[in-house]
């Protein structure tokens, strides 16, 4: 099975997001202190989501043909004052 190796970074600052929360075809792990997880997948398409707490989630779609990177990139969510 092909390994995803997944990074959650902030769409502004390009940053990694540590403890996001990446969700493959229904597997949830979360990110380490430099914003990264690893996953396993079949080969095809799956639906990938990452959201963490202050970032408005953000949901994607991968075609799976092998080892590969992945990043998503969460926009901050603006803060009411």
């Amino acid at each position: 099975m092909p390994t995803i190796y997944v990074s959650v970074t902030d769409i502004n600052t390009g940053r990694p997001i540590p403890n996001a929360v990446v969700i493959l075809d229904g597997y949830r792990v979360t990110t380490d202190s430099v914003g990264e997880s690893v996953i396993e997948a079949s080969l095809g398409s799956h639906r990938i989501t990452a959201e963490a707490p202050n970032y408005s989630p953000h949901t994607d779609i991968v075609e799976i043909v092998g080892d590969q990177q992945v990043t998503v990139s969460l926009v901050p969510r603006m803060r009411l004052l």
